[in-house]
């Protein structure tokens, strides 16, 4: 398997970043589901060990995302199926790029949040992510809403493109999903 992309399909490099970056946004996911679970219960003492790796976690998401970002622009992209519908290519594109917005707006609005609330991002015990503002309210209150938003529209394009996979495997029976596996 060669490190980048052709025509025809993925490469090792966007197949380790796809999946990374998938992990990782399930991580989140279930890292706040669970924080938000244990409020107010006996299993508060989880709640600080919870941020700490939802922020480390959106910190390397921050990271995978600017980096995937630039090997999409710098990689050739497996083109769709010849005999799909144009406005269901353009609909795949489209939930793909606002996907990959949606988990780079998470992460760094939740890295604003934090910094502009006046708490660190701490990476996982090893270091604090520099801050580069000051505390403030209005940046805080902007992330915390972008954040938000941002969650649900990511939750959505997640499921579309899940959907989207499980289409092309069990109904057009294509390579599409086949392509991106490991």
């Amino acid at each position: 398997m060669s490190l980048k992309n052709s025509p025809n399909s993925y490469g090792y490099a966007t197949k380790l970043l796809h999946w990374l970056v998938a992990i990782l946004v399930f991580t989140q996911f279930i890292t706040i589901f669970w924080r938000e679970a244990i409020k107010g219960t006996d299993n508060d003492a989880l709640l600080g060990p919870l941020m700490t790796v939802h922020k480390s976690v959106g910190a390397t998401l921050m990271l995978l995302g600017v980096l995937f970002v630039i090997w999409m622009i710098a990689n050739t992209r497996p083109s769709l199926p010849k005999d799909m519908n144009r406005a269901l290519q353009t609909f795949a594109h489209s939930v793909m790029h606002l996907m990959l917005i949606s988990v780079l707006v998470m992460a760094f609005s939740g890295y604003f949040r934090s910094i502009a609330a006046g708490y660190a991002v701490d990476w996982f015990g090893y270091f604090n992510l520099p801050s580069i503002i000051e505390k403030n309210d209005a940046v805080r209150s902007i992330s915390v809403d972008l954040h938000s938003v941002f969650a649900w529209i990511l939750g959505i394009c997640i499921i579309l493109h899940i959907l989207g996979s499980l289409y092309h495997h069990f109904i057009s029976k294509d390579n599409v999903l086949k392509r991106m596996l490991p």
